[in-house]
């Protein structure tokens, strides 16, 4: 599901519309052919907020208050962890604690890069070419 209806698929949309550096998508195009080596195979899949950002995220008074604007999908939850740590939304701290909730896999952070790079990917097509930087820096991250 991941490399058909996420990662591949906004990567696909981008180089339909406005094709990235080669070099960029030879790497995805490497990621995505050897996607079951990059990330975990068995799952369970959890609804997921889908858009998990701090604009989100209301707080009053440092208390969590609620959660907007949802895209909801089942999906691994890591993935969406994967999106507030790549922002700096979220400390250790909130990991550990998270993790005490729902566990975060012990190889989370091998994988991380590959999950997030879809949400920098999405971001390339939605927001702004300049985060094509930040899929290289996702790329270099990711053991090729």
């Amino acid at each position: 599901f991941y490399k058909n209806n996420r990662l591949g698929m906004i990567f696909n949309l981008i180089n339909k519309n406005n094709p990235m550096p080669s070099e960029i998508n030879k790497e995805i195009e490497k990621i995505l052919n050897n996607l079951e080596n990059f990330i975990p195979n068995e799952i369970t899949p959890r609804l997921i907020h889908g858009d998990l950002w701090e604009g989100n995220i209301l707080f009053d008074k440092g208390k969590l208050k609620g959660l907007i604007d949802p895209g909801i999908y089942f999906a691994h939850n890591e993935l969406e962890i994967a999106y507030l740590t790549w922002f700096k939304y979220v400390s250790k701290n909130f990991l550990n604690y998270y993790s005490e909730k729902i566990n975060i896999d012990k190889y989370y952070y091998k994988y991380e890069p590959v999950y997030q790079l879809y949400y920098c990917l999405l971001n390339v097509h939605l927001w702004s070419r300049d985060y094509i930087d930040n899929a290289k820096e996702l790329i270099n991250k990711i053991n090729l």
